[in-house]
């Protein structure tokens, strides 16, 4: 299942290594891939094409079941 991140970037879920919510500072979502690459996510809820990094975080937790 491919999951679109944000505005730019959609990954495979069978690809995700890990994903965390970062909290510290600027809420972000690190997830990790099996090619090494580390994408952060800003959580931007009130923004016009904002990113809601907890519904994200659920909908990839979901994914992998």
């Amino acid at each position: 299942m491919i999951i679109k991140l944000d505005q730019h970037r959609a990954v495979n879920t069978e690809h995700i290594v890990s994903a965390k919510i970062d909290s510290y500072g600027d809420t972000c979502l690190d997830v990790e891939l099996v090619t090494g690459d580390k994408v952060r996510v800003r959580h931007t809820p009130h923004c016009l094409d904002g990113v809601d990094v907890y519904r994200l975080f659920d909908r990839i937790c979901a994914a992998q079941e």
